[in-house]
């Protein structure tokens, strides 16, 4: 009796031993199957030299036959500029498209639309508006989550500037971190630096292509009154945003602050879902809308 009690209570610990390494197992499948379905676009940057090059050449190739599909398809081209009353509500529209296009984009950088892959379709889709597309943004993005106001590693410090100087130089300041951080990664060998420079030609075919797509859709008049004003408002978000939410203190160090001072911040964060609650953002990047979770609320 004694032996087979044992032998009974030896099974009953062996089968908890294996119960418990098969949920081991099975959390450990689901992680890597949840690290598999949210791998960022920084992932992918990471692991293949020629991920950009081959991003803008389909997003070239992409926009050429969008370009193509409108001329082809479209039975009436209004390619005379006209104007009447109600293109004055184009630009207010643009101007709100654009902003909505900005938040869509940081959110979509974040996977933070749900099912998850909206997040591609939504990323891709902001990032033909805004002509330059999703990847390089999502990829810098990423790194100034990881290295915030770092004068090395973040793609846009406000480096004592003032905003008009900021403003002017942080596209420039973001081609040349993506830049850094490729050569970081691959070093800096000739045949690769080609294929980065072949990259950069793409990419500004991609831009010009992707406006022609635009100016086609739309015709001049709701270009120039809609989508124009859509382009700029996203530009001159992104340098209120990335300048006012990093606020540089007496003593020289950067904070990352919340905005809800102003009757200005408090419309756009209601209207926006929270967007200047950035050190909110930067806490929780995972919240759509982090103004449900700041502690000034």
């Amino acid at each position: 009796m004694r032996r087979g009690t044992l032998s009974l209570a030896g099974q009953t610990l062996a089968l908890q031993g294996i119960l418990r390494y098969s949920s081991k197992l099975m959390k450990l499948h689901m992680q890597i199957k949840r690290s598999k379905r949210s791998r960022s676009l920084l992932h992918y940057f990471k692991k293949d030299p020629h991920f950009l090059l081959k991003y803008y050449s389909i997003s070239l190739l992409f926009a050429v036959v969008c370009v193509a599909g409108l001329v082809v398809f479209r039975t009436a081209y209004p390619f005379d500029f006209s104007f009447s009353i109600w293109h004055l509500t184009l630009p207010p529209i643009g101007v709100l498209a654009g902003l909505y296009s900005a938040v869509f984009l940081h959110n979509a950088a974040h996977s933070n639309f749900r099912p998850r892959w909206l997040n591609r379709l939504v990323g891709e889709f902001c990032g033909f508006h805004q002509l330059y597309g999703f990847a390089a943004w999502s990829i810098l993005h990423m790194a100034h989550h990881q290295f915030p106001d770092d004068p090395e590693k973040d793609p846009h410090p406000p480096e004592g500037l003032t905003f008009l100087e900021f403003s002017m130089a942080m596209k420039g300041m973001a081609r040349r971190s993506l830049k850094r951080n490729f050569q970081h990664q691959w070093g800096g060998r000739g045949a690769l630096m080609l294929l980065w420079a072949a990259k950069d030609w793409i990419a500004i075919a991609g831009i010009w292509t992707k406006a022609l797509a635009w100016l086609l859709l739309l015709g001049p008049t709701a270009f120039l009154l809609g989508y124009l004003p859509s382009y700029l408002a996203t530009f001159w978000f992104f340098a209120y945003f990335n300048y006012f939410t990093h606020r540089e203190g007496s003593d020289g160090r950067v904070e990352i602050v919340d905005l809800d001072d102003s009757l200005f911040h408090q419309i756009v964060n209601r209207f926006f879902f929270g967007v200047f609650f950035h050190e909110t953002h930067h806490r929780k990047p995972s919240l759509f809308n982090p103004m449900q979770s700041s502690p000034q609320r």
